[in-house]
């Protein structure tokens, strides 16, 4: 109830693409972003066909970024030792 037609088309595209094995809105909505997850060597169709069919249905480019899991927040020591992790 908290999504917009923009959020449900970027949601419905990114799906819709090879690679993806999942995508949804997230944050607060009215306005909030779409996270996919898309198989590493997909990436770059992914983003160009995503982009080609958002901008067909909408007349809006999109604003798609790329990041990679990582490791949380770790504690090093002054020498660069790991306290926790």
């Amino acid at each position: 109830e908290v999504s917009s037609e923009a959020l449900d088309i970027i949601s419905e595209c990114a799906r819709e693409s090879p690679g993806c094995y999942g995508a949804r809105m997230t944050g607060g909505g009215f306005a909030g972003c779409g996270v996919a997850l898309v198989d590493a060597s997909h990436v770059q169709t992914f983003i160009s066909q995503v982009s080609n069919k958002y901008f067909s249905a909408t007349g809006t480019p999109p604003q798609l970024y790329t990041c990679t899991p990582a490791d949380g927040a770790t504690v090093f020591d002054y020498q660069g030792k790991i306290v926790n992790h």
